[in-house]
């Protein structure tokens, strides 16, 4: 369910033309949406996106810390 949820995000991001500068497609979906939307932990989103990671289903590129607004950037 996690992966078709992903997926319909991927394609809503299609559609309105948002790819970095490699060409990647990309979205921001916190864990606590996706945690939220599946009536599960956070802990268990962090599972379930490395067995779509392992899978070769998901790329997560780690965005580091931005030192103006002192929190990490989404992944």
């Amino acid at each position: 369910i996690a992966y078709a949820l992903l997926k319909d995000r991927n394609r809503y991001s299609i559609k309105n033309h948002w790819f970095d500068a490699d060409g990647n497609i990309y979205f921001i979906f916190t864990n606590k949406t996706l945690a939220d939307m599946l009536n599960v932990t956070e802990r268990t989103i962090t599972s379930v996106k490395k067995e779509l990671v392992t899978h070769r289903l998901l790329y997560i590129k780690r965005m580091g810390f931005d030192n103006k607004i002192k929190q990490n950037l989404p992944s």
